[in-house]
């Protein structure tokens, strides 16, 4: 499901539990991000304080062949930082840093694809209703935002 909407990618990364498709028009080139944020254990809910980590695909299993590449801190500005196992000179990082820049400015790049596999990303559930569909949330977890 193709994002047409700046707003609405940067409310599907904060959702905690997001997968998204960058596409570059240009080239065909195209990365698969998983953008979650911890969870506390105690209380079984979203632990908001901390970070977006990110990770890229990096294999051919869509569930389980993700690569830890950095994270997103707590801020209103959208910025992709390394951890320690990420590489910044890696085009995966590089693409992502560059799709959050104009996020940033409010703006899909109009040689950018980007999309989203049909789930909530915040609660994982695959979305039926067209309006949950084209925002990449369910109605309840819209309610949490």
């Amino acid at each position: 499901m193709m994002f047409d909407c700046a707003e609405d990618v940067k409310r599907f990364i904060t959702g905690g539990n997001a997968r998204l498709t960058v596409r570059s028009k240009k080239t065909g080139k195209h990365y698969t991000y998983k953008i979650s944020q911890g969870w506390d254990h105690d209380t079984n809910k979203r632990d908001y304080s901390t970070p977006y980590f990110v990770s890229v695909l990096c294999g051919p299993d869509n569930e389980s062949d993700y690569m830890y590449i950095g994270f997103i801190p707590q801020a209103i500005e959208f910025k992709l930082v390394a951890g320690n196992k990420g590489k910044p000179g890696a085009d995966s990082y590089k693409a992502l840093s560059w799709v959050l820049k104009h996020l940033n400015k409010g703006e899909i790049h109009d040689q950018l694809e980007i999309s989203h596999e049909g789930s909530c990303c915040r609660c994982g559930r695959t979305l039926t209703h067209p309006d949950s569909i084209a925002s990449g949330i369910g109605p309840e977890c819209s309610k949490h935002f």
